[in-house]
């Protein structure tokens, strides 16, 4: 019998807590990357910057800035984003860290939405990203 390859690699930026608590941050298959959840936690599971959605927006994108970089990949393989916040005008207002993050190059697809609240309290922003990987 021939050993089937694995469907899908699971990516743990905080493994302790993330293996306990049953989470992943990227799941892998094939040369796609998908990227569920960033949100402002700390390796306790506290949440960040409580409430602020420019702080928490700035420690998301730093996150998946490490999600590519263990992936050998950059912003420039981002195709699609999603954003959920729990106050949509000031997102839109904090969207300039965002055109940081891809001043390199074309940003990727987004979509926003404003959300009444997350399971965690405090946390403000969420993200989702769909990554082509190099090679």
């Amino acid at each position: 019998m021939t050993k089937e390859r694995a469907i899908k690699q699971v990516f743990r930026l905080r493994p302790e807590l993330d293996q306990a608590l049953g989470l992943v941050q990227a799941v892998r298959s094939g040369n796609l990357l998908f990227v569920g959840g960033l949100s402002a936690v700390d390796e306790e599971g506290q949440v960040i910057a409580a409430d602020s959605i420019e702080s928490q927006l700035d420690i998301v994108y730093t996150m998946l800035g490490k999600v590519l970089q263990a992936h050998g990949a950059g912003p420039e393989y981002v195709l699609k984003e999603t954003l959920l916040a729990t106050d949509a005008p000031a997102l839109w207002s904090c969207l300039p860290i965002r055109q940081v993050f891809y001043a390199a190059g074309d940003p990727p697809a987004l979509t926003t939405a404003e959300v009444r609240r997350f399971v965690l309290p405090g946390v403000a922003v969420m993200l989702d990203a769909v990554v082509a990987l190099p090679g």
